[in-house]
């Protein structure tokens, strides 16, 4: 690897070659940066209510009946 940096002219590169070469070096010689985040979010539901569908054998209709799952107003 040495010996393909020391044959590089950088004086006959163009500015997108020697933008290029710093690109693919870089990410190599820096460390990445890690997301941190001082206040921890709590999860939110993404459903806040359940809908429950069922036959009613008597008289053969679909009844629909809706739940809420909780933690309504904690968005």
């Amino acid at each position: 690897m040495d010996n393909v940096l020391s044959t590089l002219d950088i004086d006959s590169m163009t500015t997108d070659q020697k933008l290029k070469m710093l690109q693919i070096g870089l990410q190599y010689l820096l460390p990445r940066m890690k997301h941190t985040s001082e206040d921890p979010k709590e999860d939110v539901p993404i459903f806040l209510d359940v809908e429950v569908i069922k036959r009613d054998e008597e008289t053969d209709e679909w009844k629909s009946d809706i739940y809420p799952i909780g933690g309504r107003g904690t968005l």
